[in-house]
């Protein structure tokens, strides 16, 4: 996966299984309690819904995604958590998950529950650098140098 990832997991439903399934998965789960893991929250996961349809959606940027971490543990225990609870229970076979990790490599690893259809996800390349994007204008000897004048320059 190469040592950096982004991800983006879109768990959707409605919106009476999705809050019996969140309250399922927190009541199950408990939050590492160690110092060196303060960063893992529940605040991550945010929740929303748009009319009948609840969604719970996940994302993140340039992670060490890593097993052996204790964070990395506790949100895939949290994927793993719901995708139980919607493969096993008929409670829940109204939601569907889906989750693409992408590393710095361009590798890209997916995973879904329930009826993938209803979840798109799409990835998308972004290229960027880690140099400055602006700074002092480019001068040679007081003449700015710029697409029009470049050819004239000394």
């Amino acid at each position: 996966m190469g040592y950096r990832t982004n991800g983006t997991w879109v768990i959707k439903g409605p919106v009476e299984q999705i809050i019996a399934a969140w309250t399922t998965v927190r009541l199950t789960i408990t939050l590492p309690n160690d110092p060196d893991n303060s960063d893992i929250s529940w605040d991550e996961f945010k929740l929303y819904r748009i009319d009948n349809t609840g969604y719970i959606r996940f994302s993140f940027e340039g992670w060490k995604w890593y097993s052996g971490y204790k964070s990395i543990g506790f949100y895939e225990s949290v994927w793993s958590c719901l995708s139980e609870l919607c493969e096993k229970s008929d409670a829940y076979k109204g939601i569907a998950g889906k989750r693409i990790h992408i590393g710095e490599d361009n590798a890209t690893e997916e995973d879904q529950f329930g009826d993938d259809g209803d979840v798109e996800i799409f990835v998308c390349v972004k290229i960027d650098d880690d140099e400055p994007k602006s700074g002092e204008p480019l001068t040679t000897k007081d003449t700015p140098c710029t697409s029009q004048n470049l050819n004239a320059l000394p």
